[in-house]
């Protein structure tokens, strides 16, 4: 059976994706069930669930509103919060439980907009994707919507970060952690769109000098920015005190004119499977061997997997099996993962390292303080692979 998953916990949904990108962005959130979805977002995808000032609603799908199909139960409860709260935009997430009855969240939504004068835009997630896909559609759909207006207000130049959840980053200062990083090497101002950039950040994608793709779900956004405002864009991210260092020389290259690549000299080294998102697995990839010596080292990734971000040897993993066949190759000596993903690579003979992704371990088990940005992630490797 394709996509068979035996012993893996299940990853964060779509639903989680479209989540965090909005938290930040002034949206009003309604999730469209039961009251179970809106509870793993919340107590598990999310690390500022508990936040004030956050908007995030279930419509407390209940039997009889299922049966009798009573849409104007959630359109008055959306009109009141939205009354009181006051919020930038109102987003509508659906889950398995309105599918199955057929809800038209696109009827709804023109419905909500006439009703409470607020953009509103609607996605129908399923529960059944991976987080990836909400991010994709999410920040495509907020920068079409949005990015032109909040441009306005931006002061122009700097870089902007595109695809930064903490799904990917983990902790909810690692946006922060990441801006830092960014400057430091670039010299430029940055903003990071909703990981503490501001509810008008996504202007920012319109002004900048430069957008800089953090995540393979971000990719459409920042091609419909530069098709629109011209603004070009590179797909990296600071892993280590090199990987802050190579991502200036990008930064300044791609300002030139210059096309950029990421790919380093492979040499004589250690062999390594590094196992993430694929932007932050390539850049882990280019630490360990930039700093640590590595010759071969490949990428895998669960979520999305684009062809022109890859290099040969890298896979795109759609389920459990695939995962142990490439690890148990035995050709590798050290491999990086999510510690939730050891138990199925434990025959492969290789070092089992650690590299957290919140979107496979989820807030609970996620370590306090870890960063995959600049120095601080070096020193993590350095003690992991006992150097």
């Amino acid at each position: 059976m394709r996509g068979l998953f035996l012993s893996l916990p299940p990853f964060a949904p779509d639903y989680s994706g479209i989540g965090a990108v909005f938290l930040e962005l002034g949206a009003m959130i309604v999730i469209h069930d039961g009251t179970g979805c809106i509870g793993n977002y919340i107590c598990h995808d999310e690390p500022r669930g508990e936040r004030p000032g956050n908007m995030v609603f279930t419509t407390n799908l209940r039997e009889m509103e299922v049966v009798m199909g009573d849409d104007e139960a959630l359109l008055e409860k959306v009109t009141r919060a939205a009354a009181d709260l006051d919020p930038r935009m109102i987003v509508l997430v659906n889950t398995p439980a309105p599918i199955v009855i057929g809800t038209d969240l696109r009827a709804l939504a023109r419905i909500l907009e006439k009703r409470t004068g607020k953009p509103v835009l609607y996605f129908d997630s399923n529960g059944i994707r991976m987080y990836d896909w909400g991010v994709e559609k999410a920040l495509l759909a907020a920068v079409e919507r949005f990015a032109a207006e909040d441009a306005v207000a931006c002061a122009p130049g700097g870089v902007a970060v595109l695809g930064a959840t903490p799904l990917d980053l983990g902790g909810a200062d690692n946006g922060e952690a990441l801006r830092a990083s960014v400057e430091r090497s670039s010299g430029k101002h940055c903003a990071v769109i909703g990981m503490g950039g501001g509810e008008r950040s996504l202007g920012t994608a319109a002004a900048a000098e430069l957008n800089l793709v953090v995540s393979a779900a971000a990719v459409p956004a920042a091609r419909w920015c530069e098709k629109t405002f011209g603004v070009p864009w590179i797909a990296d991210f600071p892993a280590g005190i090199s990987g802050e260092r190579r991502l200036g020389e990008c930064i300044r290259q791609r300002l030139s004119g210059s096309r950029t690549t990421q790919m380093a000299e492979t040499g004589p080294g250690p062999r390594a499977l590094v196992i993430h998102e694929q932007v932050t697995a390539n850049a882990v990839r280019a630490c360990l061997q930039e700093e640590f010596g590595f010759g071969q080292v490949e990428v895998a990734t669960f979520f999305q997997f684009r062809e022109e971000l890859a290099q040969p040897g890298d896979q795109r993993l759609c389920e459990e099996l695939e995962l142990e066949e490439k690890a148990n190759t035995g050709r590798y000596d050290v491999i990086l993962a999510d510690r939730f993903l050891h138990d199925v690579m434990r025959y492969s003979g290789a070092k089992l390292v650690d590299l957290p992704h919140l979107a496979v371990c989820e807030v609970m088990f996620y370590p306090d303080g870890f960063s995959l940005a600049g120095e601080a992630f070096t020193a993590y490797l350095k003690d992991q692979l006992g150097q």
